[in-house]
């Protein structure tokens, strides 16, 4: 639960009138936990725990110790996490420059003020705000529970928290999509989505330990005098979402952060709610595309049947598609993959399967025109990489095929095309089956001793002339095979004479030994070269 009473409360509500703000005065809406009174023997503060109101007379201080000053307690004070200090006396310059420096709040009480009466009144506030802001918060979680069991869904989520607060509501799932938004009249601006390369966003969750049992709130302004405060949705110790709220910069208050906490815990339920649903939708696919992979139920029809149900006819035609992403996908993230990826197959009038396993979305669609199922690969990952900012969305999609066995066939050499297209140094994100020559035989090596030795042996002693004479030669013979082993289109490439590269090819043959005009010699150094970006 989020702290309910700010300075600014503590100052309209609980200090007496003439108080007089000296530093600090952008930082009212600070959260004041908790209030104590400076005494004139030490331990002055005894019991500071973060958080706190502190009240200081300066004729105490002066009894306290000689030395002490004013801004020697406001620089000690505000080391040690207190929230703001209101002072009864003198507060010389020095002290609220000290207090504007350290960004703690530094208040002039008037004199006749009496501290022990105001650190009571000031405990009567917080204890007294406390359970109203629970008893409000409680009606707030209700109202939202009680929509939730309507299956009002995500925009009745947000007509509630928009009706109660009286802002802009903008509901986002984890891919900063948006799930619903509300605008209450009154409101002259939009709600502007919340935007995954926010800085003021990045850097607060950067710092945040996800519970699912307390939402964290954040506030920060954003452009036209107006403000946003967001809540993360907690699934699984990961954001599964967010809510904003959007109003004018000085319309918050501690109400808007505990209706914003009690919608992200709403909005948990949500999600959960969804996923236990399609729980049984993605079992069903999962054990689906495991049958159509193994040939089950084919005898009778029944596999056929099926598969019509995601609109597939098995004696047409059809792509396996492979997305995967750098760093891996977890749980949370191929799921929205794999919805993602069938919503932006519809959008262009694609029906099939979309299935979520292990690291990768799956989908099975008719074929395309020849030379369209790279191209829509990456319409696909275009379209989608804004809903995963951090991960390096890749493809693999396979040739058409027919028949189940088939089938089997395309998925394999989809998850080939899909393992180069995942290579640190891949120049291209979709791969085609195609396009994988010499590679469908290296990829399922990768990683072995075999493959490591044969390269090693190959272009070892290359790479380590290289290495120890600052020259290019690797890339000098990756040139040559990539231009048809013409020597003149070579030179041209790489921007020498063609004596300079008559010399690198004797230098190549003379360290490899091997003869670069033996047919065989070539084809060996050519799967070394590709052997060597796959290791």
């Amino acid at each position: 639960m989020v702290t309910t009473v700010t300075l600014a409360d503590v100052l309209g509500l609980a200090l007496p009138p003439g108080t007089q703000v000296l530093a600090g005065a952008e930082r009212l809406l600070v959260p004041i936990s908790w209030v104590c009174v400076m005494r004139p023997s030490p331990p002055a503060f005894p019991h500071l725990e973060g958080g706190e109101l502190a009240l200081v007379a300066m004729s105490d201080l002066l009894l306290l110790d000689g030395r002490w000053t004013l801004t020697r307690l406001v620089r000690d004070l505000a080391g040690a996490g207190v929230a703001a200090v209101a002072v009864s006396g003198e507060a010389p310059p020095d002290a609220v420059a000290e207090a504007q420096a350290a960004g703690i709040p530094l208040l002039l009480l008037p004199r006749e003020v009496r501290l022990p009466l105001l650190e009571r009144a000031v405990i009567r506030l917080i204890v007294d705000r406390q359970a109203q802001v629970e008893h409000f918060g409680g009606e707030v979680a209700r109202q939202l529970t009680q929509a939730s069991i309507e299956n009002r869904g995500w925009a009745g989520l947000a007509q509630i928290i928009a009706r109660v607060s009286g802002k802009g509501v903008v509901v986002q799932d984890a891919g900063f999509a948006i799930l619903a938004q509300e605008m209450p009249s009154g409101l002259s601006f939009l709600p502007k989505p919340l935007a995954p390369d926010d800085p003021e966003l990045r850097v607060w969750l950067s710092r945040l330990a996800l519970r699912d049992t307390i939402p964290p709130t954040h506030e920060w302004p954003v452009e036209n005098g107006t403000a946003r405060l967001v809540g993360v949705i907690v699934t699984e110790g990961q954001p599964g979402g967010y809510i904003s709220l959007l109003g004018p910069a000085d319309s918050f208050a501690s109400d808007d952060h505990v209706i914003t906490e009690r919608g992200a815990v709403a909005g948990a339920l949500e999600l959960a709610k969804e996923r236990a649903i399609s729980g049984a939708e993605t079992q069903r696919r999962g054990a689906l595309w495991a049958d159509l992979l193994a040939g089950v139920g084919a005898a009778d029809g029944s596999l056929a049947r099926r598969a019509r149900e995601w609109h597939l006819d098995l004696d047409v035609a059809f792509h396996v598609l492979m997305l995967g992403s750098d760093p891996p996908l977890n749980g949370l993230q191929r799921d929205r993959l794999a919805q993602r990826l069938e919503a932006e197959l519809l959008n262009r009038r694609l029906h099939g399967l979309v299935v979520g396993q292990g690291e990768r979305a799956i989908a099975l669609l008719p074929a395309l025109a020849e030379g369209r199922g790279r191209t829509l690969a990456l319409g696909l990952l275009a379209a989608l990489e804004g809903n995963f900012p951090g991960l390096r969305l890749t493809a693999g999609i396979s040739r058409p095929a027919t028949g189940l066995g088939a089938l089997r066939r395309a998925a394999e050499e989809t998850g080939t095309a899909l393992a180069l297209a995942l290579l640190p140094q891949g120049t291209t994100r979709a791969v085609e089956g195609g396009e994988l020559g010499l590679y469908r035989l290296l990829l399922p090596l990768r990683g072995t001793e075999a493959l490591a030795a044969f390269h090693e042996e190959t272009l070892g002693p290359l790479a380590e002339y290289d290495r120890a004479n600052g020259t290019d030669l690797l890339h000098t013979l990756e040139t040559y095979f990539a231009q048809g082993c013409n020597l003149s289109r070579t030179a041209e490439a790489l921007f020498i004479h063609r004596n300079s590269l008559l010399y690198r090819m004797e230098r190549i043959a003379a360290i490899t030994g091997l003869d670069l005009e033996d047919p065989e010699a070539r084809l060996r150094l050519q799967v070394a070269l590709k052997a060597r970006h796959i290791r």
